[in-house]
């Protein structure tokens, strides 16, 4: 979740969301979009998976009906 070593900009997780037992997350200089399994906590309590990547990720949001992900690229001027 640390920023890119050698990023210009050193921004870590840029975007964070709970969504059915998961934390999804954008990590904007590392061009990530991942999530982790949490418990009642939020303590992770699963792997840390890649659902996406080769972009550089700002911000997102997830559908109330069924999850998927819009993710805005602010460099790219694109949503993904």
């Amino acid at each position: 979740m640390k920023p890119a070593a050698n990023s210009p900009i050193q921004i870590g997780v840029n975007g964070i969301k709970f969504r059915g037992g998961f934390v999804y997350y954008t990590s904007s200089t590392k061009k990530l979009f991942c999530r982790v399994a949490v418990d009642a906590a939020l303590i992770a309590v699963g792997p840390f998976e890649t659902i996406a990547s080769g972009f550089f990720a700002d911000d997102f949001a997830l559908r109330q009906s069924d999850g998927m992900a819009y993710i805005e690229s602010n460099i790219e001027n694109i949503i993904i």
